[in-house]
């Protein structure tokens, strides 16, 4: 097998790729995947860079994988050898307090958290917990599938989590990007106008594409300027602490912020609490997706295919993505192909 290994929490130490024997049979309830395509997400730079200062090196990045099962251990009852599988963030433990509700993308015991202390999916085989897996649909390609979780079910969980429907208007900040990029055309499809805020006007005509209905170019703190962010309903804020103060400002009285952006835990925000106090604001955060919130928004899809640009990248050049996605301007998103 091939693997794309991160020695240092440093951006200007280039991955590796290095060359092992295949996976051995797993054990308990691991399960083997061969993988055929594997998402990269700005959350990989934000690790790789040392946002996240827990990590175990060295390691294998990528929390986005789909492909398919090639092996299972004993204890496996929730798949079988050639289903075809994409990966959630982490495993869960069905049995605490969040699992028990449903909420199992915020588990209390998860501990394979993949790219951060379990190998990830920048390679061409993955073994992991059984309960990090969902089923892939038949009609997505390996590289729709690996990102649908990330994307398209972090961006849902988001809009679901902050009342998105028919009338409601929705700001989404950093709207280019992959998540961005997936909640306008949800949003959409929920039945919400959708105020795009993009940093590069060169963007424009793409996030109109997914069907925004205005766009502000603005570099993420005067937006609420802009007459057409005005008395919204709820924010997607998918940048976090550059963009928070003018989400805020955004709001309509009693409207929500849904934070799913910036994962840095050492980061810090000012806010006025007194505006958000006297105005009767919501700040919701939001953590990827559940089992649950893929099969609705499965449902959602309907068949119909997602418009969100998805550009296929050799393996071998994980580095290469690494680099281009740092220098920003990529619409939607990379994804890794062994």
């Amino acid at each position: 097998m091939i693997r794309i290994r991160m020695d240092a929490m440093d951006l200007d130490v280039p991955l590796e790729v290095e060359e092992l024997p295949d996976p051995g049979e797993p054990q308990g309830n691991q399960v083997v995947v061969e993988v055929e395509a594997c998402g990269v997400c700005h959350r990989d730079l934000i690790d790789r860079g040392g946002g996240v200062p827990f990590i175990t090196l060295p390691i294998t990045l990528g929390h986005e994988a789909a492909g398919r099962v090639t092996a299972v251990g004993p204890d496996v009852s929730m798949w079988k050898v050639g289903d075809r599988v994409a990966t959630i963030h982490r495993d869960s433990c069905g049995e605490c307090e969040a699992c028990q509700a449903g909420e199992v993308s915020i588990c209390q015991n998860g501990a394979h958290a993949l790219g951060i202390v379990a190998d990830g999916g920048y390679a061409t085989h993955l073994t992991l917990p059984e309960r990090g897996l969902y089923a892939m649909p038949d009609d997505l390609s390996a590289s729709e599938a690996a990102i649908l979780n990330c994307t398209y079910g972090t961006a849902f969980r988001g809009l679901r989590t902050g009342g998105c429907g028919p009338g409601k208007t929705a700001v989404i900040t950093g709207a280019s990007g992959g998540v961005g990029s997936a909640a306008i055309e949800l949003a959409t499809r929920m039945g919400a106008r959708v105020v795009a805020v993009i940093r590069d006007p060169n963007r424009e005509d793409y996030v109109k594409g997914l069907g925004a209905d205005a766009v502000v170019v603005d570099d993420g703190t005067t937006f609420h300027k802009h007459p057409e962010t005005a008395n919204a309903d709820l924010v997607l804020d998918n940048v976090g602490t550059p963009t928070m103060n003018s989400s805020l400002r955004c709001l309509r009285l009693g409207g929500t912020v849904v934070v799913i952006g910036n994962v840095v835990p050492t980061q810090r925000l000012e806010v006025n609490l007194g505006f958000v106090i006297v105005r009767a604001l919501r700040v919701v955060g939001s953590s990827g997706a559940t089992p649950n919130d893929m099969a609705d928004l499965l449902e959602l899809r309907g068949g119909r295919p997602f418009a969100m640009t998805v550009e296929d990248v050799p393996l071998a050049e994980a580095e290469a993505a690494h680099q281009r996605l740092r220098q920003g301007g990529i619409p939607g998103r990379l994804v890794l192909r062994p």
